[in-house]
């Protein structure tokens, strides 16, 4: 069985592929008929196509680390990065062409705070590979799918820290350029923020 992940870049892309090829009897199809970061694709030759998504306000902090090379600081990044209105447009276009492929919709903050198992086998159905169900939890993911040895802090969203990246100043502007619209389609609100 073919199965292609989409979600924009630092949404759990290559946790979510690592898991379902250790767990399930399936191809992952990684970039194959598609860039995994870019719009559905409904030739992409997939049997289940998964769109993971994060909540926007953790996943700027976490866009901005991946980004953090050019120098700016995360208000800066914040103010004049493109990233926002990106994330705004991806969503918008998967939440539009899902149902072209039966796509089916994650939260990666599901998968850390639940048994991803559990999570999985309630969205979809996959044949499983003998064996414990393996989960690479506490690891970073690297390139190409891979555990890294670098150390990996749930807390960080499950507790949502990374509201704490913000200033109220950084915080106001970042809600008022994402589309809750969008956001709440994928089941997220505003949580910790002061209007």
């Amino acid at each position: 069985m073919n199965v292609k992940v989409y979600g924009i870049q630092r949404s759990g892309n290559n946790w979510l592929m690592w898991m379902l090829a250790a767990n399930y009897r399936v191809k992952v199809l990684g970039n194959t008929f598609g860039w995994t970061h870019g719009p559905i694709n409904p030739d992409a030759g997939a049997d289940v196509s998964l769109i993971i998504s994060k909540h926007p306000l953790a996943w700027l902090p976490s866009m901005y680390r991946f980004a953090k090379n050019r120098g700016d600081s995360f208000a800066g990044f914040v103010k004049r990065s493109k990233c926002i209105e990106d994330w705004n447009a991806r969503y918008a276009g998967y939440l539009k062409d899902a149902e072209k492929v039966d796509g089916v919709f994650l939260r990666y903050e599901d998968l850390l705070e639940n048994d991803p198992e559990m999570v999985l086998d309630d969205k979809i159905v996959l044949e499983r590979k003998p064996g414990a169900f393996r989960t690479a939890r506490g690891h970073a993911m690297g390139k190409h799918m891979q555990p890294t040895e670098k150390r990996f802090d749930a807390s960080e969203y499950l507790q949502k820290k990374y509201l704490n990246r913000y200033t109220q100043r950084i915080l106001d502007h970042a809600v008022n350029r994402f589309d809750w619209g969008v956001a709440e389609s994928l089941g997220y609100d505003r949580e910790g923020v002061t209007e």
